[in-house]
């Protein structure tokens, strides 16, 4: 369900590797998004969730793109951070 105030990305989350440097920003685009929610069902480590809103946790995200893989909509964005 889409809300008046809604902005373009939901939540930018930060994925750490294991000295705790980002590795990737994970954005999802509500313009494309049809809600199936197949990426919150499919992620592995459950750090992409969504109640009422997209949510990322970055300390659970194990960037292994699964999200992107099942999203027909295109509406998942990774980005890595260098």
């Amino acid at each position: 369900m889409k809300s008046a105030n809604m902005v373009n990305v939901y939540k930018r989350g930060f994925t750490m590797s294991d000295n705790g440097v980002p590795l990737a920003t994970v954005t999802v685009n509500d313009k494309t998004c049809t809600y199936c929610l197949e990426c919150t069902s499919v992620c592995p480590s459950g750090a992409l969730t969504y109640d009422k809103c997209f949510e990322h946790d970055s300390t659970l995200c194990t960037n292994c793109e699964v999200c992107c893989d099942v999203c027909e909509e295109n509406a998942i964005t990774i980005m890595e951070v260098y």
